[in-house]
């Protein structure tokens, strides 16, 4: 099925936030409305319901790569980071993860973005596997310690 990227207002953001993943990813990752909020105090940042037909069925939220924890430094103009994407744990493995990296990874392009980074907690042997497919290759480790990985975007 062809999924489609709606951006979060204040209309849908309730459905935005009540996508959660299965645990023990839930207790890894930052809440959706964490990275709404920084969405909206940063123009640099986009925060998208996933849907399927009407269903929402994931949450992901991207935009410009900063070097700290609090989003205050720009990392570069050409780096873009995935902050958080969560398909619904009824929904996954239907390929819809790596629709809706396909089409980040053009959006970003066709912003001027050469690089896209990505950290996930480094007990997640299934988050490493799937960035891996997609080829993101790691290149350290972020502010937090945690794998960071990178695709290099075409050109």
């Amino acid at each position: 099925m062809e999924i489609r990227l709606i951006p979060v207002t204040a209309s849908n953001a309730i459905d935005a936030i009540s996508i959660k993943p299965a645990p023990p990813e839930l207790q890894q990752l930052h809440y959706n409305a964490h990275w709404i909020g920084h969405a909206f105090a940063h123009e640099d940042i986009e925060c998208y319901l996933i849907k399927a037909g009407p269903d929402s069925i994931g949450f992901v939220c991207f935009g410009q790569c900063y070097s700290d924890e609090y989003l205050l430094h720009r990392e570069g103009e050409s780096i873009a980071e995935l902050y958080q994407i969560v398909i619904l744990p009824a929904q996954q493995n239907r390929g819809y993860g790596k629709q809706v990296l396909r089409m980040i990874a053009a959006q970003l392009q066709q912003q001027g973005y050469h690089h896209l980074r990505v950290a996930h907690h480094p007990d997640s042997e299934r988050a490493a596997r799937f960035y891996g497919v997609l080829g993101f290759e790691k290149i350290g480790s972020n502010y937090d310690d945690d794998p960071l990985l990178e695709l290099k975007l075409a050109q």
